[in-house]
This record gives structure tokens, sequence and C-alpha cells, in this order.
């Protein structure tokens, strides 16, 4: 015991511990606790790490560097290849499918706007430069002899292509033809077919590159200036700039389509197509063969006399649509910029940009809805009608003229002439229509008073917008209720106030129909393209205007002012026919000028109006321009070839082809030397005492100084397509007989 003591310092306690713990199960081996001294120094990586980490890190580097200056290479030497396939694939998978623009039609389905596809051909010069088939360059003349082959009829110059595309080697849209027909690819597509297979039929054609064509609409007028003023025209992006095209623009126009491109997961490439909505088609009220008619008349006439402007409007008399309507100047809206028929070259070439859109501008309007005038006699018809309906008159009243009345004023006595200065004498209701009496018509007025006559210009729709579906459409100008007798007086025979073509012709219209004013309208049925009925636009009654009966006496008068031989709109009837209406002279202001605006506005037949037709001529070209006879011609020369298309025929007989050789030559007119011409026949003064009812019937003063009045009007101008001498001669002794009226035309702007 004592030498276990001796020997193991301790040993008996730990072999006791160590025996104890394997008792218990723990491990005899001792524990080891490292215990780090606060300035000992860190370990490190040893030298072989080192080496290997800065070896991976500069392969990195390497790699990094290498795949920027491959990237960097390939952009700067084929960057435009893959720019290219990305854009292909873009535009592919984002192509627009255009739509297509509605047509408009007339009532019996002609088309008269419709939108033809046009393809424009484009080259793709580094796409033509740098393609090849066997080696590089070598698909740059074969192009180009293709292109001068296929389009060098269609104004392709191939010099032109080659210069461009070597200065512009980079270029990749250079649009060289623009809108060729269908047909006009033929011949290049004839050449690039394919068989079933998808190979080149024609080897040649694997070596042209760079030539595609892209697809648009344009708006084509088959029948070119007819109605232009009407249908108006339309500019880029389908937007309707003037007339129908404007007005319904929204009904016109449609939906882009698109098509897409996708990769399914097998790899295959599909296509999406949304097709497009193409626009609505407009049925109009308007008839081809009506609007032929009056555009011809119109025509001859400006090209045999000419004025500043001239317009008919012919319409329906018992439902507001609008069968015809024209204007001249005409508008081609074909070319819509060009006018130059209406503006000599001198003067265009001196005009600034901004004066060239204003004639323009002015061209493109629509006479018969956006100018306003001074309507004249014709609305005469309107203080008649009105003063009968609400007794102011009766069918039996008599009219005592003297030549004209005397009206006191802030400045004295002013006097208002009738049309015969010597005075008509005693006249009868009817009467006074046909001889177109101003002193009677100031009578009437007077006798309905202010209050009265203001309520009828708003009942009757004088002055008031009709809402016809044209753009543009002015009211004109009424004077309010304060009014002075003399301009009542005034006012009554139809002058110091304004008014527009569709007013007075709707208004008319009601006074011959039975007292229902309809609204005036140019579309009658808009279709989808599949021609199923969208909307359609029935008659529409906005007020009534008269009473049976005080229309029913209107149809008598309207007829004795034709059929009466010395009556003032006899120039317009036609043998076996029933025509009635009422001409129309107004002196334009500022008066001394003496530039008239003249007019006729009719019905047929008036046992039964179905037709209103309504003639205005701004500033005749002839010696005296208040010369009322010259509408009144041009409408029986409208009827003679309306009345028959329209299934009108004339009682016991056929339509005899009246000249002016049988008519009652002109009557005093003031000659070129300021006398008075002789009347050469046993004729009435009716056309005298038209010419000068609202020519004299204004305020004059002491000093003979005339006030107020208003018109828009247009220059006159030659029409491209010239009629013959023998033409002009005979339509000029067809109006002005012996020619001995006619005046060099001065309308040409300078």
């Amino acid at each position: 015991m004592a030498d276990h003591k001796k020997n193991s310092r301790g040993r008996s306690n730990r072999t006791q511990s160590q025996d104890k713990r394997r008792s218990t199960g723990y491990s005899t081996k001792p524990q080891v606790r490292y215990v780090r001294r606060a300035n000992a120094p860190r370990r490190k990586f040893s030298m072989p790490n080192r080496v290997k980490l800065i070896i991976v890190f500069s392969i990195l580097i390497a790699a990094m560097a290498a795949l920027i200056v491959r990237l960097f290479y390939i952009n700067m030497t084929k960057g435009d290849k893959y720019a290219k396939i990305v854009l292909s694939q873009m535009n592919y998978d984002g192509q627009q499918i255009p739509f297509r623009r509605g047509d408009i039609v007339d009532r019996n389905g002609t088309v008269l706007a419709t939108s033809e596809k046009v393809y424009n051909l484009v080259i793709d010069s580094y796409v033509m430069l740098n393609s090849k088939v066997n080696q590089d360059g070598d698909c740059l003349e074969p192009t180009l002899k293709v292109l001068g082959d296929c389009f060098g009829s269609q104004g392709l110059i191939v010099d032109e292509i080659r210069s461009f595309s070597e200065e512009n080697p980079d270029n990749r849209y250079n649009v060289v033809l623009k809108h060729l027909s269908y047909e006009d690819l033929q011949t290049y597509n004839d050449f690039m077919a394919v068989d079933e297979d998808g190979y080149y039929v024609n080897k040649e054609a694997a070596y042209v590159k760079g030539i595609w064509f892209e697809e648009e609409y344009v708006r084509k007028y088959p029948y070119g200036n007819l109605a232009g003023d009407v249908l108006g025209f339309t500019n880029s992006g389908n937007i309707g700039a003037a007339g129908l095209e404007a007005y319904y623009n929204d009904e016109l126009n449609g939906t882009n389509g698109r098509e897409y491109g996708y990769l399914s997961d097998d790899g295959i490439l599909e296509r999406s197509v949304v097709s497009p909505t193409n626009g609505q088609t407009l049925v109009l009220t308007m008839d081809i063969n009506v609007q032929q008619i009056i555009h011809k008349v119109l025509y001859e006439f400006n090209e045999a006399l000419g004025s500043l402007n001239s317009a008919v409007i012919v319409q329906k008399a018992d439902t507001g649509e609008i069968l015809g309507m024209e204007s001249y100047p005409f508008l081609d809206p074909n070319d819509p910029y060009d006018i130059s028929d209406y503006v000599s070259e001198e003067r265009w070439n001196t005009m600034t940009d901004e004066e060239k859109m204003k004639e323009r501008q002015a061209i493109w309007r629509n006479f018969c809805v956006t100018d306003t005038y001074e309507p004249g006699s014709t609305v005469k018809t309107v203080t008649v009608a009105s003063a009968l309906d609400n007794g102011i008159v009766t069918p039996d009243s008599t009219f005592d003229c003297d030549g004209g009345r005397d009206f006191r004023d802030g400045s004295g006595t002013v006097h208002v002439s009738c049309v015969k200065t010597t005075g008509h004498g005693r006249l009868t209701l009817s009467e006074t229509l046909e001889y177109s009496c101003n002193d009677a018509l100031m009578e009437i007025g007077l006798r309905e008073g202010q209050e009265l006559f203001v309520k009828t210009w708003s009942d009757f729709g004088l002055g008031l917008k009709t809402n016809i579906d044209l753009p543009g459409e002015s009211s004109g100008i009424i004077k309010n209720a304060s009014m002075s007798d003399i301009d009542l007086a005034i006012c009554s025979f139809g002058q110091t106030y304004t008014t527009t073509m569709v007013q007075v012709a709707s208004t008319f219209a009601s006074i011959v129909n039975g007292g229902n004013y309809y609204r005036p309208h140019m579309v009658s049925e808009i279709r989808a393209e599949n021609g199923s009925v969208v909307q359609t636009f029935d008659k529409e009654l906005v007020r009534t205007t008269v009473s049976g009966e005080t229309s029913e006496w209107m149809l008598g008068a309207l007829e004795n002012t034709v059929s009466n031989e010395s009556a003032s709109g006899h120039r317009a009837y036609i043998e076996g026919y029933k025509i009635g209406g009422k001409t129309g002279t107004a002196e334009k202001y500022p008066r001394r000028q003496r530039k008239h605006l003249v007019s006729f506005i009719s019905c047929a037949p008036t046992d039964d109006p179905e037709v209103i037709v309504y003639v205005v001529i701004d500033e005749p070209s002839t010696q005296e321009g208040a010369d009322s006879k010259l509408p009144t011609i041009m409408t029986r020369k409208i009827y003679e070839e309306l009345l028959p298309y329209l299934q009108i025929f004339p009682e016991g007989g056929t339509v005899e082809d009246e000249t002016d050789e049988t008519e009652p030559t002109a009557d005093a007119m003031t000659g070129a030397d300021g006398t008075q011409e002789p009347e050469e026949s046993d004729e009435s003064e009716s056309d005298t005492q038209e010419s000068e009812s609202d020519t004299q019937a204004v305020e004059t003063d002491a000093n003979g100084e005339t006030i107020s009045g208003e018109a828009d009007n247009f220059e006159e101008q030659t029409n491209k397509n010239k009629l013959s001498d023998a033409d002009i001669a005979r339509i000029r002794e067809e109006y002005l007989p012996g020619g001995n009226y006619y005046r060099e035309r001065e309308y040409i702007r300078e």
C-alpha cells in the first residue's frame, strides 16, 4: 500500500475515479480543453491552397473577358443580321391587319366611295446588298433586273434604286412605288412562284432578295367630282375631312386586326389571327342618276356662261330625303388638294401655304349647307302662307300697288320701291306671287306685325339649323322682335336676313306637302359588312307649318306662277306638266356693286308634289346680274330629264323640248352702253319685275344709299373637260337668246 502511494502520486484516487467511470459507462479518456491565448497569431492558408485559389479566379476572369470580347465581336460584325432576325420575328408576332373603311352607296346600291387594297413596294437595301446564294453580293444584280422587268412600266427606275442603295447600304425601308394594284404585282408574283414542295419554279428567283410589299387601303371615288362636296374625302389614317366622310367617320371606320406567331412546346410555329372589323356601309337617299342630271346642267351653265357659285338641291317633298345635291365649283375627292382649275397659275405661284390652304377649304365647302345669303322673293311663299294660315289675309284679298312705300326714320323719309316703279295697280293675293309684287308683300308683313312675323320665321325653320346629316351647317342671321316698320317691310320679301339653301328647300317642301316639315337627311340606312341593317333613318316630322287648306291654295298660286305666260316663272314651264314655283332675286351687300344672287324654287307635280328642285346662281356672268330667268331655264332643263326618270309623265302627251326660239325674249335690261334694250316680243314684264323686285326693294335714303345684306361666294373657274365651241354657243343661246347680255367671266382669282 505504501509502495502504491510512492510510485504513483494520487494514483489511487484517479484509479478509483476511473473505475467509477467504467462502472457508469463514461469514457476513461481524459478530456482536453484548448484555450487560445489572447495574443496568439491566426492560422493562414497554406501556400498550395493559395496557388489553387489564384488559378481558379484567373480562369474565371479569363472566361468572362473572352465572352465579352466575343459578344463585342458578334455585335460589330453580325449585329445587323441578328437584329433583322429579331425585328422580323417581332414584326411577325405583332403584325397589324388594317381594317377596310366602309363604302358609301346611293339608294340603288351604286358605289360612290369605296376602299381599295393597294400595295407599296419596299426595298431593303441591306438585305439586297448582303444576301448571298453562292457568294457574297450575288443577289444585287438579279434583284435589280427583276425590279426593272416587273415594275419598269409602273415608273420604277432601276438606276435610282442602285444609287440609293449604294449611298445608303444599311437602309432597311425604302418605299419606291406606292399604291400598286394586285394586277400590278402579277408579273412579279408569277416570277416568284413556288411549286407544291415549296421550291421556286424559276431558279433565278432564289437570287431575288430585299423586296417586300406592305398592304394598305386607299379611298376611291369612282365618279370623280360628282357630288364631291357632299361625299367629302379622307386624310391619312382614315379620318374623314369633309362631307359625309367626316359626319359618319365613326360608322365608316372599323377596328384593326392583328396576327400573332409563337413557338409551341414542341418547337412548332403556331399562328393566331384576330381578324379586323371592317367599317359599315352608308346607304344614301341620293340617286346617282338624279345627281348626274343636275351635275351636267350645272357644268354646262358654268362652262358656257359662268358664276361665282351655282347649286341645286333635289328633295323628296314628303319625306325630307335628298335625292341630289350639287354645287359648283366642283370638288374632286380623289385629289382634293389640286384646285389649279380654280386659281390662276400666276396667282397660285405667289400665294403662301396658308393662303393656298384657305383657297382649298373654300372649294371643299358645300354651298348648300354652309353658305348663307339673302334668299329674296322665294321666301315670299312663307310670308303669304303664314298670313293665310293666321287669317291676316284670305284668298280673296286684294292689294293696290302704286310703286312702293315711304317710311320715316331718324334721318328722314326712306322710299322702298316695288319692281314696277309705276305700280301694278290692283292685284289678287295669287297675283302678288305671280308678279312678285313687293308693295303687296310689304302690306302683308305690316299686317302680320313684328311678333307674329318673328314667330313665323321660327315656325318655318328659317334661321334655324335643319340638323341635316352633313358637317358645317350654318343657321343664318334673323332679325329680332325689335324691328322697325321698314325692317319688317323689307323682311317680308326676303331681304336683310340670311338663310341656307337646305333651310329654304325644307321650308318650301312643308308649304306644298300639306304643312309637314321633315328633317332633311342624306342617309337612309347603315349596314354591316355582311349586309345586315344596323340602323335605319325614316322620315322625321319636326313640326307643322301650315294647314292643308293653305297648302292646297299655295300650290294653285305657285302653278299659276309657272303656267301663266306673263308670270315670273314661266320659263320653267313644260307642256303637259304641272309645275309650281317662285323666283327670287337678291342684290348682294354692298349694294352699290350691283352683284346679285338669283334663284328659283319649285315642285312637281302640283296636284301631288313628289319632288322639290331648288336652283341658286350666285353672280351669274351676264350684263345684268339680276336675271331671274336663268335659274328658271336651268330648272326646266333639269325637269325635262328628271321627271321622266322618276316615272312622272306629262298629261296627254310627251315632253316637248322647248327652245329659246319659241320662248319670249328677255325683257328690257340694261345694256353695256347703259341704255335700255327694247322688248322684242309681246312678253310680260315679269322677268324685269322679278329682276328688279328684290334689287330695288331695299332700304334707301335721300342720297340713294342702301342698307344691309350678306353673301358668301366662290370664285368661278373653267372645267377640265371643255365643251366644244358649238356646244357653248348652243347653251348660251338657250339661256341668253341672241347673246346680247353675255359678259366675259371675271372670276378667275387674280
